[in-house]
């Protein structure tokens, strides 16, 4: 069954948590209806290549970037970069690895999530009472 069958058309999806074992890609691609409406941040994991996954790593860095996504490292997404590049998104799966863990962002919803991010994390900048 497809996330776009699960999940009702008028859903206001802010979050996907994805921990299926390499099957992100296929899952995603049954969600293309829910990714293009309401742009929620999709958090997956992506380890070294199983021998038996049906897609390389840089489909599903191609997935999101097409989708106008960024892949971001959990340690980053109070921060305000553009996000991993297909290289480092590579990279960071090679001994040592960065992370297991990544956040897509939607490019028009980074600053949101970014601000997000901080005030969980209680980084949020605040302007000083002297301005």
């Amino acid at each position: 069954m497809r996330l776009d069958d699960l999940i009702p058309s008028d859903a206001d999806v802010d979050v996907i948590k994805l921990d299926i074992e390499g099957a992100e890609l296929g899952a995603l691609r049954g969600a293309i209806g829910v990714l293009s409406r309401t742009f929620p941040t999709v958090m997956f994991e992506s380890g070294l290549n199983r021998d038996d996954s049906p897609y390389e790593k840089t489909d599903l860095f191609h997935y999101f970037d097409q989708r106008n996504y960024a892949i971001v490292v959990p340690n980053r997404l109070g921060h305000n970069d553009n996000g991993l590049s297909e290289e480092g998104f590579l990279e960071s799966h090679w001994y040592p690895r960065r992370t297991t863990n990544y956040f897509a962002v939607h490019r028009d919803r980074r600053t949101e999530f970014r601000d997000i991010a901080r005030r969980v994390l209680g980084t949020q900048r605040h302007k000083p009472s002297f301005l």
